[in-house]
């Protein structure tokens, strides 16, 4: 492309020189009859007519000079306007010095030189205009996209502008939606002003857009979402769009041009937690974080950060994640006491030599092998992990006289019929039971699919509709609850605080969402239109899936807690039977689970089965 542009450059400014320099004469002789009519005095005719060639000539040096003969006419601007002023005046300037002392000169009168500026300035300006006007009329006539614009601010008049006049796209602004409904009836170039953000679904059922641009900055942070919300409930693709400025310093990137695109796809209004109640949980106190580098993980320990934990210790086996979170967290957070410690879950000496070293009051243990088909084909590795690492660290911490015990689990674990479910619902089981002989407060959290976790869906759709698709989905009727990374540890945190031991915590996450729709709003987050320019293709469920997920066992006996969107599931017989579990016991079945992950499924069901009898 630049090469292309180096070739024409040399002929854009020759063609462009010519012409102005043409209408720079037609300005002289047009000046010649304003002046003097249509009779004008032979002497003075004929000296204009002989020194017509001076005039290009001088003209167009000040022109080349000014940059003239190098813009595009169709982007004329104040900028142009001012170089076409500056341009026809160092002319005229030049080419009336001879009249203070050469003669013939002297009597050409000073004022034919000042109208045939202005008529100059008139001429290059015109003609530039003209050419803006036919290239939009131009494209009006064969634009495909009709766009709305939210917001009505100096960023939104750019972007119409920018639109409008850029010739690779094919928009027409159909108008623009503002704060305020006296602006209605106002225009931004030449797009009317239809409305006000509260008249959104009015608007978008009246002009039938084909997408929808909201600028970032003209929507107040507070109303952003309801704005967005608004136009989302219509068919019509959606764009956030960032500030210029943000982009320009690099702040914003343009495939994350929605702050809040994320929490978009929840479908129901995101999880918002007592932040005191969190700082008096975690403020002052040493923490442990197992599985430390992964997407949820990680985010614990940024969460914890911010919350002015005495020190923070990182277990992970990967060393690169290690490195990235330990680098990242002493450059936001160069006040904690960072401990990265590099080992697995599945290594009791070493888990028990940093629990030893670091004296952790919490622990959080994330570290899993979450990936259900993947678990599918590899069950003794998701046993040793998901189950036997966390008999490791659980075990180790009731020694050691750690105070909390968080478990992350999921939904799966409920009536499990995929190994990895499977393992999540023994590693419940185990903390359930020993809440009842140890000190330390057990406790688990279940999630739902965590929106942006590494190895969810919605890293999977964005890489899909980038390549143009198809999108994949399972089954048209699969549905999951859904929840974004930062609820995911806000639940972990506020279980912390408030569990007693032995409780599973869940998140009241509304309805749960079919994966078709996820995928469909994520197309249009990218301004595109599900099954017209992206398809979507269904392609069964895949082992250990099922149709539609559940949040509580049949066991199980829900309960309110202080916060209405955190619910508490705790096992219909807590220990009814009083026995005490002995690390003998646990061991034992534990061996019995390892045998059965090296064969069938139905095989580690049993074994789920039997330890659930056990912890009953």
């Amino acid at each position: 492309m630049e090469g292309v542009l180096d070739r024409l450059a040399p002929r854009h400014r020759l063609v462009t020189g010519l012409v102005q320099s043409a209408l720079a004469a037609v300005a002289a002789v047009a000046a010649l009859r304003l002046r003097y009519g249509a009779t004008p005095p032979p002497e003075i005719a004929n000296l204009v007519m002989a020194g017509l060639p001076i005039v290009m000539v001088v003209r167009a040096f000040w022109f080349d000079r000014t940059g003239l003969t190098r813009d595009v006419w169709q982007y004329f601007g104040a900028d142009e306007a001012l170089a076409i002023v500056a341009a026809c005046a160092l002319g005229s300037v030049t080419l009336g010095l001879p009249l203070l002392w050469r003669s013939p000169f002297t009597d050409a009168p000073l004022a034919l030189l000042v109208i045939d500026a202005v008529l100059c300035v008139a001429l290059l300006s015109g003609a530039r205009v003209l050419r803006c006007v036919h290239r939009r009329l131009a494209r009006k006539a064969l634009a495909k996209r009709r766009v709305l614009i939210v917001g009505t601010d100096d960023e939104a008049e750019r972007l119409v502008h920018g639109l409008t006049a850029h010739p690779l796209y094919d928009y027409v602004v159909v108008g623009l939606v503002g704060p305020l409904p006296s602006h209605r009836g106002l225009t931004v170039h030449d797009a009317p002003i239809l409305g006000c953000f509260r008249q959104l679904p009015e608007v978008i059922r009246a002009h039938d857009p084909d997408e929808i641009m909201v600028v970032s900055s003209a929507v107040p942070s507070d109303e952003r979402r309801e704005v967005v919300r608004l136009c989302r409930q219509s068919d019509c693709p959606v764009h956030v769009v960032p500030d210029l400025s943000d982009s320009i310093i690099g702040r914003s990137r343009v495939e994350v041009v929605d702050p809040e695109a994320t929490e978009a796809l929840l479908f129901r209004e995101p999880l918002d937690l007592n932040l005191a109640l969190l700082r008096k949980t975690i403020a002052g106190r040493r923490i442990l974080v197992t599985g430390a580098g992964g997407s949820i993980g990680s985010e614990i320990c940024r969460q914890v950060a911010d919350l002015d934990a005495a020190a923070l210790v990182l277990l992970e086996r990967h060393e690169h994640s290690l490195f990235e979170l330990e680098r990242a967290l002493r450059a936001s957070h160069p006040r904690v006491a960072l401990r990265p410690m590099l080992g697995d879950v599945r290594d009791g000496a070493r888990v028990e030599e940093v629990l030893a070293l670091t004296r952790p009051q919490m622990i959080f243990h994330a570290a899993a092998y979450k990936h259900v088909p993947m678990v599918e084909h590899n069950p003794l590795e998701a046993v040793k992990t998901n189950v036997l690492g966390t008999w490791v660290v659980a075990d180790a911490a009731a020694r050691a006289g750690v105070e909390v015990f968080v478990l992350i689990s999921t939904d799966k674990a409920v009536d499990p019929v995929s190994v990895m479910g499977a393992t999540k619902r023994m590693a419940e089981l185990m903390v359930h039971s020993m809440s009842a002989t140890s000190r330390t407060r057990f406790l688990a959290v279940r999630f739902g699919n965590v929106l942006d976790s590494s190895g969810s869906v919605l890293p999977l759709f964005r890489e899909q509709i980038r390549k143009g698709g198809p999108v994949t989905v399972t089954h048209p009727d699969a549905t999951r609850w859904f929840m974004t990374v930062p609820e995911a540890v806000k639940l972990i945190l506020t279980a912390s605080g408030i569990g007693r031991g032995g409780e599973v915590f869940v998140l009241d996450m509304g309805k749960p969402v079919r994966i078709l729709d996820l995928a469909r709003a994520l197309i249009r987050q990218y301004g595109l239109r599900p099954e017209r320019d992206v398809p979507i293709v269904f392609t069964g469920l895949r082992p250990g899936e099922r149709v539609y997920e559940r949040l509580f066992g049949e066991c199980e006996v829900i309960q309110k807690t202080s916060h209405p969107r955190i619910l508490m599931a705790t096992h219909g017989a807590t220990n009814g039977n009083g026995r005490p579990h002995h690390s003998e016991e646990f061991h034992r079945l534990l061996q019995a689970v390892q045998g059965a992950a090296g064969g069938l499924t139905p095989d580690l069901r049993d074994a789920v089965a039997e330890l659930e009898a056990v912890c009953a």
